[in-house]
């Protein structure tokens, strides 16, 4: 399937020595993102960091860089981390990756897979826009239906979440 540059990615313009972060939950698409971007523009000597997750790893990260490289970076944090330990001297550029931009519609109906607005709606309300969530879901369908395996899905998690049965405990 190709890229779909919900992000405008391709639209960036980008002077080095600049900072590209993906920001987005896991499975939301940073890393094929920044595979798609390592790509297009190989002339910029792209260095990657996947999986920030804490504001130190942003301060090591700014304290061992090359000043005169570019990054492409792979975040959990929220943009204000990174707005307030933005690097010096380098341009910095934040994409939130899921964020609904019709990216999991595109993706459904690129695969030919139906589904309802409602369906997809109750999903993204509990997942954001998360890719390995949504593949947990399609795989509970065998007929091509998001809605089917939406359904599935929710079953089991209701199963999942019954208690168990208390024990009967005697006391003599």
């Amino acid at each position: 399937m190709p890229f779909h540059d919900a992000h405008h990615l391709a639209e960036l313009v980008l002077q080095p020595p600049v900072w590209v972060i993906f920001l987005g939950v896991s499975g939301s698409g940073k890393s094929t993102s920044i595979d798609w971007l390592r790509r297009q523009r190989p002339e910029l000597d792209w260095i990657e960091v996947e999986e920030i997750v804490g504001p130190s790893d942003l301060l090591s990260l700014r304290r061992e860089l090359p000043r005169d490289r570019c990054a492409l970076i792979a975040s959990h944090l929220k943009p204000v981390w990174h707005r307030l330990i933005r690097p010096p001297g380098r341009g910095q550029i934040l994409i939130q990756v899921d964020r609904d931009r019709g990216q999991l519609e595109t993706y459904l109906r690129d695969r030919q897979i139906s589904f309802s607005r409602e369906a997809l709606s109750a999903f993204k309300k509990r997942f954001q826009t998360s890719f390995v969530d949504l593949r947990s879901v399609l795989e509970l369908t065998d007929e091509g239906d998001f809605d089917q395996g939406w359904t599935k899905f929710e079953k089991q998690r209701d199963i999942d979440r019954t208690p168990e049965p208390k024990a009967i405990q005697i006391i003599d």
